[in-house]
């Protein structure tokens, strides 16, 4: 057995860990708000993944249109966790400076998902598999 706080779990592309959280709470009379402390998931791309992918969207950045590399983003079978975003963030700034290097239009924030599709796994359309 192994501590997931030290080593994560890594499950369908993703690397899960649990580490401190950094959420700032005012206590009532202080005069600043402190972190927390608590423990929270972090969710995000493994590296093996990240480093299977940013070679491959880096390289194609100039080789392709943008249509076609932002539907490539768009498309990315991750979902948009807070880490994720970040990493995905840092990869569209690899690729518009190479884009952006050989002359080519820079791609906008908006060719990444920033929404979470929420799931319930239990609830509503329960009734429609009961009947």
């Amino acid at each position: 057995m192994k501590d997931v706080r030290k080593h994560p779990i890594h499950f369908a592309g993703y690397s899960l860990t649990m580490r401190r959280g950094e959420f700032l709470k005012k206590e009532s009379g202080a005069a600043e708000a402190e972190p927390d402390g608590r423990y929270r998931v972090r969710v995000q791309i493994a590296r093996e993944q990240l480093r299977m992918l940013k070679p491959y969207l880096i390289e194609l950045s100039t080789r392709r249109s943008a249509e076609w590399i932002a539907r490539g983003l768009w498309n990315l079978p991750f979902e948009p966790y807070a880490p994720v975003r970040k990493q995905l963030l840092a990869l569209l700034r690899m690729i518009n400076s190479r884009r952006q290097a050989a002359g080519q239009s820079k791609l906008p924030a908006s060719v990444l998902r920033m929404k979470r599709d929420i799931v319930k796994p239990f609830g509503e359309g329960d009734e429609a598999l009961a009947a």
